[in-house]
Formats: C-alpha cells, structure tokens, sequence
C-alpha cells in the first residue's frame, strides 16, 4: 500500500487557490495542453507551488478528467485513483482504523 497517495487531511474549506503558484505567476502556461514540453513545463511549476498537494486533493475527489492538477496527468491521477479503489478488505479496514471514516466519506 505505500503507493497509495494519502487524500485525506486536506481541508478543502480553505481558499487554497488563492495560493496557487499558477494564479499568482507571470508565467503563463497552458495546464490542459496535451503535448509533452508543455505537459513538462506545467508540472514543474507544480513543484513551486505551496498546495499542489490540496490541487491534486481537488481534482481526484471531482474527478477532472483534463489538465495537470497538483504536478500530475490525467493518467496519473487514473492510477491514483485506482489505487484507491482497488483496495482489499484489509488495506481499506487499515485506512479507516488509521484515519476514521473521512478517508472513505472524502474520496468518493
């Protein structure tokens, strides 16, 4: 289970957008562009960015099917998300004796 990224303990209440490295640069660079250099160029202003983790968080909770949310892919993000659901019975019973029921209630 260590490649399950963690979605749990971000608060999504915050306006964490207004943080965002990509709002606040001058650089402008397409984030739903699908050719390579540019793909390259937005993840790395992903690295910068102090609540990439809360955007990658936003995009795989509503599913965005499009971009580079929080340094990753579409593709990505798929396997992200399919790690998740494709726990068993005793890595999901883990997860929720570690975090509570949030994890479950917040990944949906």
């Amino acid at each position: 289970m260590s490649d399950t990224y963690q979605l749990n303990e971000v608060n999504m209440g915050d306006n964490w957008r207004d943080k965002a490295y990509c709002k606040q640069s001058s650089t402008q660079i397409d984030f739903y562009a699908e050719d390579k250099y540019t793909i390259k160029l937005a993840k790395s202003m992903c690295t910068l960015c102090p609540v990439a983790h809360e955007c990658l968080v936003f995009a795989v909770r509503n599913q965005e099917r499009y971009g580079v949310w929080g340094g990753f892919t579409p593709r990505e993000r798929n396997k992200i998300t399919r790690s998740i659901i494709n726990l068993t019975k005793e890595e999901a019973k883990g997860l929720v004796i570690k975090y509570g029921n949030q994890v479950l209630s917040q990944s949906n």
